[in-house]
């Protein structure tokens, strides 16, 4: 007996299908029929009933399943234990950031060092189009941007790492530089600067779907480049407040009122199949830290 007859008849049990179960497996119909012709002869019982349309568990089948679970479970424990202390001195992680997020990603990275202390990471920025990109190429394991970002790299798996308030930044010479709360409807008749790329017209719309009418865009590739522009006096642009505490002096930020909240989230977003024991310990980690997250100045 091995742990691969053990996990053929697992399949059949899950799917009490041999076509299915060898599907699933990787082989031929006929293999998994002998596979588990010779389980049962080792054991001495029969596991399955089974005619040309029904398959179903004996009572010793049934048995035998909480058994072989358990052992199948206990040595996949045991081989991605191995596994990590063969790779833990050779991991690597490549992480991907948006325009903003260099900011958002500092609470998440304070302490990880102590929490992955052998893991060899990189970093690489790049405005959300590209960054998109760069997670369907390969380029990089895991990507931290804007909510629309995450969605045009398709079948991805995220979670919200910050779903807080956003604002509007202004020089400290303009009209709003001394107001705590901006509304949409102020921005009729100022120029805003912004980052908006594919999605720009969606982007002018929903703006004009919140009653606010600008009387012009900026388009600029970088959060440096979005606030140089409006130290400088070319016009406004909506920030997320967690980009507060960074401000350069001469900028000020004003809140947007709660009922008029910006619509972009931040996410963590990531392909299935980079999921394993090491990578889904950094997965948990930055979930727990987004949830500390929600207690600081940035929300």
């Amino acid at each position: 007996m091995n742990i691969r007859k053990l996990a053929y008849f697992i399949a059949v049990a899950n799917n009490l299908s041999f076509t299915k179960a060898a599907q699933e497996c990787h082989i031929a119909q006929t293999a998994m029929s002998r596979q588990i012709t010779q389980l049962e002869e080792e054991l001495g019982v029969k596991l399955f009933e089974r005619d040309n349309r029904h398959v179903s568990l004996t009572e010793e089948g049934k048995d035998f399943y909480g058994h072989a679970t358990h052992i199948v479970e206990i040595y996949r424990e045991a081989v991605d234990q191995m596994d990590m202390a063969a790779n833990r001195r050779r991991q690597n992680l490549r992480i991907g950031i948006g325009p903003y997020e260099s900011i958002l990603l500092l609470p998440f990275l304070k302490d990880f060092n102590s929490n992955f202390p052998q893991v060899n990471f990189s970093c690489l920025q790049f405005n959300y189009e590209q960054l998109s990109s760069r997670l369907v190429d390969g380029t990089i394991d895991v990507m931290f941007c804007i909510d629309h970002c995450a969605d045009r790299a398709g079948n991805v798996k995220r979670f919200t790492i910050y779903d807080g308030p956003w604002g509007i930044i202004s020089a400290f010479n303009h009209r709003f530089a001394d107001r705590e709360e901006v509304c949409h409807r102020d921005l009729s008749g100022e120029t805003v600067v912004t980052m908006s790329e594919y999605n720009f017209y969606d982007y002018k719309k929903r703006l004009e779907g919140m009653d606010s009418n600008p009387a012009g865009f900026i388009r600029v590739n970088t959060y440096t480049a979005k606030a140089l522009f409006v130290q400088a006096g070319f016009g406004v642009a909506f920030v997320p407040k967690f980009v507060k505490p960074s401000l350069y002096k001469e900028l000020n930020f004003a809140l947007l009122p709660s009922d008029e909240a910006y619509l972009s989230s931040f996410v963590c977003a990531w392909f299935p199949e980079k999921d394993n024991k090491f990578f889904n310990s950094f997965i948990k980690h930055i979930r727990n830290q987004s949830e500390l997250l929600k207690g600081s100045e940035f929300y």
